[in-house]
C-alpha cells in the first residue's frame, strides 16, 4: 500500500507542477471510500501534505482505512465526515476551492454506480480542475467495462500493479483519460495469459508493413467492399475510403457507378478479391448475393 501511495503522490505532484508551477500551497480534496483505494489515498495524501500541499481527506462512506487516517492527521492533514449535513456543506466548499481532486471512492470491489452524496460533490468540481482517479474511475463496472450513468471522468488514472481489464474496454477507457501504471511489485504474480492486450504502435507496424519495392497493387491484396445502396451510398463512400487508405493494393467495390467514381482508387475488373468489407445499410443491397460472400474484416459525473 505504501508503494502505491508513493507513486499516486507523484503523480499529483507531477499535475500541480504542470498546474500551478509550484506545489507548496496547492489545495487537493480527496474523495475516500472506505476500501483499499481510499487507505492509499490517505497515506498518499500524507505524502503530498509533507511536500505543502493543503490536503482535505473528505470521507464518503461510514468508515475508512485508520492508520492512513492517523497517517494524514499527523502531518496536518484535514478530515471531514462528509455524510453528515454539517459535513457535506463543508464537504462542497473545499470541492469548489480545489486545484486538483483525488477519486478513491471506490475500486475493484465496487459496485457500479455512485452514492449521491458523490454525485453532488462532483458536480462542486470546476471544469478546469483535473480529476485523478485511483486505480479505477469510480462507478465504472471494473470486470466488464461498463458504466451506469453515474461514474466518475478522470483526467488520469494511477492503477497499481497491472492495468485492469475496465481501463482498455470500452466504455469505461473513456472514462479514465491518461492511464499510469505503478508499479508495486506484483510482476511474478502476474499471469502470463492476459485477459486484455493492448498493442503497442511497434506491434501495430510489425502486423501493417510497410510497401517493399518490389511490391505491386496485387501482392499488398485485393480488398473486395459491399457496403451501401443506391438509396444510401454514403455507407459506401467511407467504406471505399478506409480501404483505399488502409494500405491495400486495389480496392474493389459492388454497387453504383455514381458511388465507384467518387473513390478513383477504386476497381471492378474480374480479380476475385482476396476478403471483403461487408457494410449493407437500410436500403437494397448493390449486390443481390452478397450474403453468400466472405466476409472480412466533460462533467465529472455521468
Amino acid at each position: 500500500m505504501h508503494r502505491a501511495a508513493a507513486g499516486l503522490a507523484v503523480c499529483c505532484l507531477r499535475m500541480l507542477r504542470e498546474r500551478r508551477g509550484r506545489v507548496v500551497g496547492a489545495r487537493v480534496v480527496m474523495l475516500v471510500g472506505a476500501g483499499d483505494n481510499g487507505g492509499d489515498a490517505l497515506l498518499a495524501g500524507a505524502r503530498l501534505r509533507a511536500r505543502g500541499v493543503v490536503v482535505d481527506a473528505l470521507l464518503v462512506a461510514a468508515g475508512c482505512w485508520e492508520p492512513g487516517r492517523a497517517a494524514l492527521v499527523a502531518v496536518g492533514g484535514r478530515v471531514v465526515a462528509a455524510t453528515s449535513a454539517t459535513g457535506a456543506v463543508e464537504a462542497r466548499e473545499r470541492v469548489a476551492a480545489a486545484d486538483l481532486v483525488l477519486d478513491a471512492v471506490v475500486g475493484l470491489r465496487g459496485r457500479p454506480g455512485l452514492s449521491d452524496l458523490v454525485v453532488d460533490l462532483l458536480a462542486w468540481v470546476s471544469p478546469r480542475v483535473p480529476v485523478v482517479a485511483v486505480d479505477l474511475p469510480s462507478g465504472v463496472d471494473p470486470a466488464t467495462g461498463e458504466i451506469p450513468e453515474g461514474h466518475v471522468v478522470a483526467d488520469v488514472t494511477v492503477c497499481f500493479g497491472a492495468l485492469k481489464p475496465a481501463l482498455l474496454l470500452p466504455p469505461a477507457t473513456h472514462a479514465a483519460g491518461r492511464v499510469e501504471v505503478v508499479d508495486v511489485g506484483l510482476g511474478p504474480c502476474l499471469s502470463a495469459d492476459p485477459v486484455v492486450r493492448r498493442l503497442s504502435g511497434a506491434q501495430v507496424g510489425a502486423l501493417w508493413p510497410a510497401p517493399r519495392r518490389t511490391d505491386h497493387k496485387y501482392s499488398r491484396s485485393v480488398l473486395g467492399v459491399v457496403a451501401g445502396s443506391r438509396t444510401y451510398p454514403g455507407a459506401a463512400v467511407m467504406a471505399c475510403m478506409g480501404a483505399v487508405r488502409s494500405g491495400a493494393g486495389i480496392v474493389k467495390y459492388v454497387g453504383p457507378f455514381r458511388v465507384r467514381v467518387r473513390e478513383p482508387g477504386t476497381g471492378s475488373n474480374s480479380q476475385p478479391p482476396d476478403g471483403y468489407v461487408d457494410q449493407p445499410s437500410g436500403g437494397k443491397s448493390p449486390c443481390p448475393n452478397h450474403s453468400s460472400r466472405p466476409h472480412g474484416s466533460v462533467p465529472r459525473a455521468r
